[in-house]
């Protein structure tokens, strides 16, 4: 084995047995739940269908003899500890020498976020490793063979086909194309191949029209069946191309905010010393090669703080977690320039860079570990299952957020529950309603952006199914229905029907709430036990209102305990 394949292999076998060790076997919050689903029930995620992490979920459920989410943990492990060392081979085709190459590509797989996002099912570590093959492919080569040409193309339009901003490593990309068709006996040939190459590594967008058109009734993401269709779904065009989610909601975040919450991550995962080292490696980058320089610094200004000044979601809450997501391919492009920084620093200090590489390492090893210990918190799992533990076989949920929706299509589909569960926040598009009706045997009229909610619970009722709603979607419904609590859900009974009187709703709730798992945010950490908890206060508040309304303040002050057993309490 070579010198260079000797740490490579190294680095995968660690970081495989690391982060496998660590991949996650329950539901943590998050889209990993939707992609668990997808290797259960087969589709594609939301726009813009990653459609090649789609395919490889689906395969890690089918061959890797475990539970779904733990089966998609693992394979995403194995792709992330495959990232981490490509990472080195990358960095040492651009002539960093083996040991610095080697530690950067460490200190990345490291760092606290990298490593939550790695040990589940997420998109990030496949889009980590289109990264570290780039940056191979783009290293420096005396060969003018036209093909290489093609190879990049094709491998950029694999990229893109995963994750679409892998487009920040365009000015690399560009730059590396330019520099083989002036060396090129052949240009034109070696251009053609390139695009070529580029939307040959498109097609997997075509798993997405071979889905919908050989399973039209389960759930995907708008119409591929059409060419207009499938470029809005590239284009994410029911987000809005540069919005992050469905509904950006009323909180608004600006730029400056942003650019602050940027840097301060980068301090987190770099333990603070990474300014430093990047900042020294930039000059030795700029000292070697300058067009590397300007194109590596062109990526880290448009993954960093362009991309993040169009963010709209503030970094509070559970919004940290999703606008974290988006400082990973910053952070890994931030880690060449630390790998020529440790270079810089092994020539200036020698052997003893390895003992403040050591510290760093140990350091983040340890940070990593308390930051899992955190954000592993399997309140969302417990949620779920209790959500679902009232209703009957044939309910029809309605509800917001992922843990609801996306939670609730994996544990559907992974006990082969008959439940059905609708997404409301998607209920804007026609092409989600087509799919409600069909897969409902339902009727209901496309109102365009305006979902008559009345119109569909009384076409749901008509088939004889319940219909439960996570929140009360809209005042008027609880006018129009009988309803009231139970559980997590709301019961929304058909027009006519009776609801549960407070006293008689007390009391089976009670009974649900004393063989519920979750038993409050207390013993839990981190956000979303928080966020779970206040859907096991909400039923205790409404019947609290709802005695209180009767006058009997005994029982409203025996709900509101209830109610506030739940609560987030203030540090003090």
């Amino acid at each position: 084995m070579t010198a260079s394949r000797l740490p490579a292999a190294s680095l995968f076998a660690a970081f495989l047995v690391f982060y496998g060790l660590l991949a996650t076997p329950v539901f943590i919050g998050g889209d990993h739940i939707l992609f668990t689903f997808i290797g259960i029930d087969g589709g594609y995620a939301h726009a813009p269908g990653y459609p090649l992490y789609s395919i490889l979920c689906r395969l890690f459920v089918a061959f890797l003899p475990l539970p779904p989410i733990q089966a998609t943990s693992l394979g995403t492990a194995f792709i992330a500890a495959l990232a981490v060392a490509t990472f080195f081979k990358g960095l040492s085709a651009w002539g960093v020498e083996s040991r610095s190459a080697a530690i950067a590509a460490a200190v990345f797989g490291l760092m606290p976020h990298v490593v939550f996002i790695h040990t589940q099912a997420e998109v990030f570590a496949l889009n980590h490793l289109f990264a570290a093959l780039i940056l191979w492919a783009c290293a420096p080569n005396p060969s003018t063979n036209p093909w290489r040409t093609g190879g990049l193309g094709l491998l950029a339009g694999l990229a893109l086909s995963h994750h679409h901003t892998i487009v920040f490593l365009a000015p690399l990309g560009l730059w590396t194309v330019y520099r083989q068709l002036r060396a090129s006996e052949r240009p034109a040939q070696a251009a053609l191949l390139g695009g070529a190459g580029l939307a040959l590594g498109l097609t997997p967008y075509l798993y997405l029209t071979m889905t919908a058109l050989s399973s039209p009734t389960p759930w995907h993401w708008g119409d591929p069946t059409t060419v207009s269709g499938l470029i809005d779904i590239f284009l994410r065009r029911d987000f809005g191309t540069l919005s992050m989610t469905v509904a950006e909601g009323d909180a608004q975040s600006s730029a400056v905010e942003q650019w602050v919450f940027l840097a301060k991550s980068v301090s987190v995962e770099t333990l603070g010393v990474g300014w430093v080292i990047a900042a020294w490696g930039a000059l030795k980058i700029w000292q070697k090669d300058r067009s590397f320089a300007v194109a590596t610094g062109l990526s880290l200004v448009l993954m960093g703080p362009i991309f993040v000044a169009l963010f709209h979601r503030p970094p509070e809450g559970l919004d940290v977690l999703l606008v974290k997501k988006f400082h990973l391919l910053f952070l890994w492009n931030f880690s060449v320039l630390i790998a020529f920084g440790l270079a810089a620093a092994f020539a200036q200090f020698g052997n003893a860079t390895y003992g403040f590489a050591a510290l760093w390492l140990i350091a983040a090893l340890g940070f990593a570990g308390l930051h899992i210990d955190q954000l592993q918190d399997d309140a969302p799992s417990q949620f779920v299952r209790d959500l679902w533990r009232p209703m009957p076989s044939n309910a029809v949920l309605i509800g917001t957020g992922d843990d609801v929706t996306a939670g609730s299509w994996e544990l559907l589909a992974e006990h082969k529950h008959q439940g059905f569960t609708i997404a409301a926040q998607l209920l804007a598009h026609s092409w989600y309603r087509q799919q409600v009706n069909t897969a409902l045997g339902i009727a209901t009229k496309d109102a365009g952006e305006k979902v008559d909610l009345e119109e569909l619970i009384d076409a749901i009722h008509a088939t004889g199914r319940p219909v439960f709603m996570s929140s009360i979607l809209n005042p008027k419904l609880a006018r129009t229905y009988p309803t009231y609590p139970l559980g997590l859900v709301i019961v929304i009974a058909p027009r006519g029907g009776k609801a549960l009187r407070p006293m008689e709703a007390a009391a089976e709730n009670a009974r649900l709430f004393d063989i519920f798992e979750f038993d409050g945010p207390e013993g839990h950490t981190g956000p979303w036990a928080e966020h779970v908890a206040a859907a096991y206060s909400a039923p205790w508040a409404m019947l609290a209102a709802a005695f209180e309304s009767q006058g009997d303040s005994t029982s409203a002050a025996q709900a509101a305990t209830m109610r506030d057993r739940y609560k987030v309490r203030a540090p003090k």
